[in-house]
């Protein structure tokens, strides 16, 4: 049905007399019902940022110094990576491959199909050596378990290779492996504390 022809309906271009209500006591709401309602509007809302969109974290640890410290806050954004794949250079929080329960903070590294190698203090991907503009100094510790200095692995579909910035104390990639992207939560976008620190988190350009 036309515009017009909604505006031609006599039904609709007539309004009906009478129509008009006086308050009733049996239509008001109390106060409570009311706090309630909106009560429950809320949480449900909340839970559908959190689940969906964004999601506070709290920093734990010294992996990622210097640039995030133990107790920082930060947000996680869940809804980019539903539109396209995680990209290096990127910090994500991701559940553990050995403990789910347990959620990391680190920087994406090696993406699907990349060889990484250690070599001379430095990381290689796919021959080339990374520029990691995010560390102040050369940090680079060789893992014991799963990549050694001139040793090379090559990130499996569906997986990433993943470093803490702070690499002569982080638990990562060099002792657990790749890990799957489905165990990624999402990838930091803001710090909300320290108040001295908050700031948007930006990712290196490659």
């Amino acid at each position: 049905m036309s515009n017009q022809e909604l505006s031609m309906d006599p039904a609709i271009s007539r309004p009906r007399p009478n129509v008009h209500q006086g308050p009733s006591s049996t239509n008001r709401k109390s106060p409570l019902w009311e706090i309630a309602q909106t009560a429950l509007l809320a949480f449900i809302l909340a839970q559908l940022l959190v689940h969906y969109i964004v999601q506070p974290h709290h920093v734990k640890g010294a992996s990622m110094e210097p640039n995030f410290a133990d107790g920082d806050y930060i947000l996680t954004d869940k809804l980019t990576y539903r539109f396209r794949p995680p990209a290096r250079g990127e910090v994500i929080v991701f559940h553990s491959p050995k403990t789910p329960k347990t959620e990391f903070i680190k920087r994406i590294i090696g993406l699907p199909g990349d060889t990484v190698e250690i070599r001379g203090n430095k990381i290689y991907i796919n021959g080339r050596e990374l520029v990691e503009t995010y560390l102040p100094y050369p940090s680079l510790a060789y893992g014991p378990n799963k990549i050694r200095g001139a040793e090379s692995i090559t990130v499996p579909e569906g997986s990433y290779f993943v470093l803490g910035d702070n690499r002569g104390n982080s638990y990562d990639s060099r002792y657990f492996g790749v890990i799957a992207r489905s165990d990624i939560e999402g990838r930091t976008i803001f710090r909300y504390w320290p108040i001295s620190e908050v700031k948007a988190i930006t990712s290196p350009s490659y």
